[in-house]
């Protein structure tokens, strides 16, 4: 049974939701410093603005490939690899995600994931399964 490695569509969601927020934030702060007559003109612009940046996110969400993965190997964009082909998993801390793991394949950076993607602990349960080095035990 394959399983899709992937961004929550709630973080997606909240993250767009965000934005939103902070665009409508930053449009109240500017509107305080000009005429009335413009004010209500930028006002829409900056709404309109974040609601194709709010629907550009989730049509990212839609279109970034998942990896896609079994107990026995990986696949990404198109391209199925071995869990022997990883050279390593690095760890790199953020303040808001806690740690993010890049998959290195070849040396290069393949795919990068943090513990809240749909099917993050599975996928690191083979990993560890698959002993590759790095990989958080």
């Amino acid at each position: 049974m394959d399983i899709e490695l992937r961004i929550t569509k709630s973080r997606a969601i909240v993250m767009s939701i965000l934005l939103l927020c902070l665009t409508g934030c930053s449009a109240f702060f500017v509107l305080n410093f000009l005429k009335e007559e413009t004010s209500f003109a930028i006002l829409i612009g900056t709404f309109c603005f974040a609601t194709v940046f709010c629907l550009i996110t989730l049509v990212y969400y839609r279109r970034v490939k998942p990896l896609v993965f079994n107990d026995e190997i990986f696949m990404y964009r198109g391209k199925a690899y071995r869990y022997i082909r990883i050279d390593e998993i690095r760890i790199k801390g953020n303040s808001f995600s806690g740690a993010v793991y890049e998959v290195i394949v070849d040396g290069s950076k393949l795919y990068s994931f943090d513990d809240e993607y749909e099917g993050a602990k599975m996928f690191l349960y083979y990993l560890n399964c698959h002993n590759v080095p790095g990989t958080p035990r």
